[in-house]
């Protein structure tokens, strides 16, 4: 017998058919993450990882948006203590995603961005409706996406395109991140759920094993990338509270042009 789904303030969890559905919905604006939000969908992962009866996650957003990644004015006032505590829950989730042994499909609705798009990038399908908006926005912020983002991102879309959306902070419709690699699908919005079943069920046709097997060994060229996740998460943490990166939080949220920008 299956045991309950947990009972969580920002991620709704449901089991139905093998299939779990994650849904978040942090009741912030354009669904932003905090560090308890992804404690919770951290717990919810555990879950389906170790709930035999999973066969499949689903990872979708709550709302209009999948989710646009953390709330950057909490970031502001994070201190390195404070930092390094935040980064270590997000690297446990991606360690939960990428060792579970089931597939997992990212549904994206809406903006996808931040620490977000790299949870979608750690799922190992991502279908996408024509709302959807996908991009990277560290650089930006004082940060950059190195827990998995900066070691995914080449393997997935090429070197020079990881390149322009870490470095340039750019967002991309569906169809560009198709074109580019970034899903495996684009529908109309209201068609996502059905395409979603429609995968799960082909999934649901797979040996379990065959496709636990075959996630750990699709993995495999990219884990010799995961020694440099683990020091990210360090170095990450040194950059809290320092001027640049509050320069870059506070032009960003006043929706003007940083300090640096305008060179004499």
């Amino acid at each position: 017998m299956a045991t309950e789904p947990p009972v969580l303030g920002s991620v709704a969890s449901h089991l139905a058919r093998g299939v779990a559905t994650l849904r978040i919905g942090t009741g912030r604006a354009e669904n932003q993450m905090t560090t308890d939000t992804y404690r919770d969908l951290l717990t919810a992962a555990r879950w389906a990882a170790d709930e035999p009866a999973v066969r499949v996650v689903v990872l979708t957003g709550g709302g209009p948006d999948f989710s646009v990644g953390g709330d950057h004015a909490r970031h502001r006032e994070r201190d390195v203590h404070d930092f390094r505590a935040h980064l270590a829950v997000l690297l446990e989730l991606a360690t939960v995603m990428r060792t579970m042994g089931k597939p997992i499909i990212a549904a994206v609705r809406g903006r996808c961005t931040g620490g977000m798009n790299q949870v979608a990038l750690l799922a190992d399908l991502t279908l996408a409706s024509t709302t959807a908006r996908f991009g990277q926005h560290g650089a930006r912020l004082g940060s950059l996406p190195s827990l998995w983002g900066t070691q995914l991102l080449p393997l997935v879309v090429g070197e020079k395109r990881a390149r322009e959306i870490v470095f340039l902070c750019w967002e991309y419709t569906a169809q560009e991140a198709l074109a580019m690699g970034l899903v495996n699908r684009v529908v109309e919005d209201d068609e996502l759920e059905a395409e979603v079943r429609r995968w799960t069920d082909r999934l649901l046709e797979m040996s379990p094993r065959s496709l636990r097997f075959a996630k750990t060994s699709l993995n495999l060229g990219s884990d010799l990338h995961s020694a440099g996740v683990w020091h990210s998460r360090d170095v990450l943490a040194e950059w809290a509270g320092s001027a640049e990166q509050r320069e870059a939080i506070d032009s960003f949220l006043e929706g003007r042009r940083p300090a640096w920008a305008d060179p004499e």
